[in-house]
Formats: structure tokens, sequence, C-alpha cells
């Protein structure tokens, strides 16, 4: 505490780094091509108007293996429909063969899902973004999770037989409950018990063991028979941002590069850059309010820096299905785009849903993005599963084009007009109660909330959106950098701070 949170003892040994001046200092390497901060933008003046690649995008799954239909769904427990949930008290709290909007899903509706995603859909990939575990948080333990991991996993990777997936760490995942250490190599026991059974997944024994390390690897954008997706040099980043999440108090005792992610994304997009390839990023905790500065600034800077070689970012931990324009550090000009997913769990009041993203195969752009949702209602009334096509960003939010300068002329409509705020509350929803009413209103209150989540690209960005007073804004800053704390550098080593800025 007195060398990492105040900086009065050992300085000769430990470095503070300055955040400022690394940010400052790693835009000075920004590509001619990245100086405009309209790389992304301009490839869609001339897509290739060939068959789109379509890609399909789940998460947030939270699978009950103890759902029981019939149980109450209002037990006053965290998580309800269980065998020990007791009886409904009235036809309202009967938990529906399908699921139930207050509870997860039981493991026959994933089964229905993967299903419908692999041979309805029928994609040429699925980006799995994390989130297996249900949310009965006071009576989780190791080996259940381990167990709930293994059966989750056989179960997507049944279902998606034939289909090319990525999978992603979420922070339900490790145990405890959003807890990840990145101290040392394996230390998360979950992890390293029901690590091995993604090892299939997995491209080769360097990026298991990566994983298996730190819950983070790359893979190259290919089918199951080792051709390429698409016409570009294209990899994936399966990232571990739950390093990041507030809620992992392991961050107190995080004083740099946690598991050495941030220098191995920047060296590996380094390289891809020199070839002239593409990247994909994919994380659980987007880079918003819940990831803490010191990484979120740093990660938002890299994004900046390799605009012209990233393509797109998806993300989910919200259950909500939401937007983030990722805009330069500097000038603030919209240059990318981050897609937040849906969940499939029911929790917090929403009908189980996926997206579906249209790639240009040539330059891998996003061409247009679709959302499926699981009529709840419909299968529990008459026992038959049945998935919907709810909206198409196109066509729904009146967009030129996915391209990042498009979604941010919707974003300021989306702050002045309360129709559009009342859709987008709906569309995060995907329709199910917690949107309430479409015409319920939108006040500005809420307008600017949902304004500056989906224009701001980090947790600082959030706040000097939302606060009139900078002075409030310092203060929130300061008291932040006291808990989550800053980064250092052991002097004579070698860090990202030390070596990339």
């Amino acid at each position: 505490m007195c060398t990492f949170w105040f900086y009065v003892c050992d300085k000769d040994n430990w470095a503070q780094l300055d955040l400022d001046n690394q940010i400052f200092d790693l835009l000075q390497k920004k590509p001619a091509e990245a100086l405009t901060n309209d790389y992304v933008n301009k490839l869609y003046a001339s897509p290739s108007g060939k068959e789109p690649i379509k890609v399909a995008l789940i998460s947030d799954l939270h699978t009950d293996f103890d759902y029981v239909p019939g149980k109450s769904n209002n037990c006053g427990r965290p998580l309800c429909c269980r065998s020990d949930s007791g009886a409904p008290k009235d036809a309202s709290e009967v938990a529906g063969k399908w699921g139930d909007f207050a509870c997860d899903i039981p493991p026959w509706t994933l089964d229905n899902m993967v299903d419908f995603v692999n041979n309805t859909i029928s994609p040429d990939a699925v980006l799995w973004l994390g989130d297996s575990i249900p949310h009965n948080v006071e009576s989780l333990t190791l080996e259940n999770n381990v167990k709930i991991m293994q059966n989750v996993t056989a179960a997507v990777s049944s279902g998606l037989e034939g289909t090319k997936f990525f999978p992603v760490i979420g922070n339900h995942d490790t145990y405890p409950q959003d807890v990840i250490s990145m101290q040392k190599p394996r230390d998360n026991q979950a992890i390293n018990e029901w690590g091995p059974s993604w090892a299939p997944f997995l491209p080769n024994d360097e990026e298991i063991n990566r994983f298996l390390d730190w819950g983070y690897y790359s893979a190259d954008f290919v089918g199951l028979d080792g051709q390429p997706i698409g016409n570009a040099k294209t990899r994936i980043f399966s990232l571990n941002t739950n390093i990041c999440y507030q809620m992992n108090w392991e961050l107190f005792a995080q004083f740099v590069d946690p598991g050495n992610m941030l220098q191995w994304l920047h060296d590996e997009l380094e390289e891809i850059e020199s070839e002239g390839g593409t990247a994909i990023l994919l994380g659980h905790v987007p880079n918003l309010n819940e990831c803490g500065r010191e990484f979120g600034k740093r990660f938002h800077t890299i994004i900046d820096r390799f605009q012209a070689t990233i393509r797109w970012q998806a993300y989910s931990h919200t259950h909500q299905q939401q937007i983030q324009i990722i805009s330069d550090v500097m000038s603030k000009k919209p240059i990318g785009m981050s897609f937040i997913v849906p969940s499939g769990t029911t929790f917090r009041g929403k009908p189980p849903g996926f997206n579906v993203l249209y790639l240009d195969p040539d330059t891998m752009i996003p061409l247009d993005l679709e959302t499926w949702a699981f009529d709840l209602d419909h299968a529990n009334q008459y026992d038959e599963p049945r998935w919907e096509k709810l909206y198409d960003y196109k066509e729904d939010l009146d967009l030129e084009d996915l391209s990042p300068d498009s979604f941010s002329d919707w974003a300021y409509r989306l702050f002045s007009n309360e129709t559009v705020c009342q859709q987008y509350r709906s569309i995060r929803h995907l329709g199910g109660p917690a949107a309430g009413s479409i015409t319920d209103a939108c006040a500005y209150v809420e307008r600017e909330k949902q304004f500056c989540s989906a224009v701001a690209s980090n947790w600082d960005e959030i706040q000097f959106c939302h606060d009139k007073d900078r002075s409030h804004r310092l203060l929130l800053t300061s008291l932040e950098n006291n808990v989550v704390h800053h980064w250092y550098n052991k002097r004579g080593e070698k860090s990202f701070g030390s070596m990339v800025f």
C-alpha cells in the first residue's frame, strides 16, 4: 500500500507509469493511413458486392441444470425456478417449461438455441462471448462451476457440430464469480479444471497454453477445414477483459499489465499490420463504465493506434443488446464499432436472443446486423419453441450503412429524439418485460444515459459525457485511481508501459 497506492516507498525499485504520457507516445506511432481517423469509414465507399460472410454471436447462456418447470419464479433468492424454489403462490409465479423472465434458461432451451443457430441460420462461424454459469451465486461451489462449464461446453459443441466457433471467457465462468488473478499463470482453480475442455476449439498448443495460463488467445479466422473465412487474412482475438472488471477484487493487487495481455495484443496487431491483415477483437466485459480506467484508457489507445487493422469488436456481459461507437483518443472522430450482444438467458426480463452479423468477405467490415429472439410466451403456451427475427439494424435504425459515421449520426438522433430513444430501449431488451411499453416516456436523463454509453470508448469518456461539472469528474477519477490504482514498472524490467510507449 505504501508503494503502490500512495507511492512514497520503494521508489528505487518501482516507477509509476504516467498514463497520459504513455497514451501520447503510442499515438505518435499511428501509420499515415490512420492519421485522418477515417480509415474504416472509407472502406464503406466501395463494398465488394460479394456474398457476405454470416457470423452468429451468442453469449451469456447462463444455463440452469436445476431448472424445474412449475416451481416458483419468486422465491426470495438470487435465482428461482429451481428444485428448492418452492411452490408458486399464483399463476403468475409458475415457471414455464421453456423458461421464465425472472430466471435462467433450462438446458433444453439452450439445446434448441444452438440447434436453431446451426441448422436454420447456418453461419460460417459462431462467436461465443462468455458467461455460462447460472445466477445462483449463494449456492455455487467450485465443483458445480466446473461441471456446469463442462456441460454447457458439451452442449454448445454438440449443437454446433460442423460449424467453427470461437469461445471467450466470461466473469461468471471463474470461481469465485468475477474473480481472476493475473499475478501468476493458472491461478484460478476453476479454469484449471474446466479449461482443458476448450482445448479442441483452440488452434494449437501455444494458444491452448496461453488460454490456460491467462484466459486469452488468438486464432486465424478459418473454418473447420482450415480454409480462411473470407478473402482477407483475418485473426480473431479472444480477450480476457474480466481482468478490468471492477467487481474483480484481484484488481486491488494488480499494478502492471495483467497477464501481459496488452503487450501481447499490441505486438500481435503490429505483426498483422505489417502483413496487411485484419483483426476482430472479442471479449466479455466491454470497455465502458465497469472497466477500470488504467486498463481501459490503454486499451482504447491500442484500438486507436491500430484502427486501420481492427475491423470491429464484440462484447456482451450487460445482457442487453447495445451499440458502442469507438472514437479516436484525441479528436473524438468515430473510427470503429463495438457490438454488445444480447444474452441467451431470460434473466433480467428479456427473451433469449443472439445476433447475426454479415461481413464483406474482402474487407471484413460489417454490412448488416440482425437480432433473433426466442418467443418465450408462445413456447410456454403451446410447448412449441419458436425463433423470430426481431430487428435489422440497417433498416430499423435507418442507417445508410454500418460505418462508425452512420452510427454516430444515429446516436445524435437518439439523444435528441424521444421516439428513437423509445425504440432503442425496446431493442436493448429485445422487446421483453424489462423494456416496458414502447410508449413509456424517454426523458432527457435516459436519453443522455443511452447516448453516453453509445459514444463513450472508456470509463473516463462516460464521466465526461455525463458530468457538466468537471471538478466532480476529476474527483471521481481521483477516487477511482485510489481504489483501482496507477500501474507501475519494476525498474530494469520490461512492461507494457516501458516497452511499448
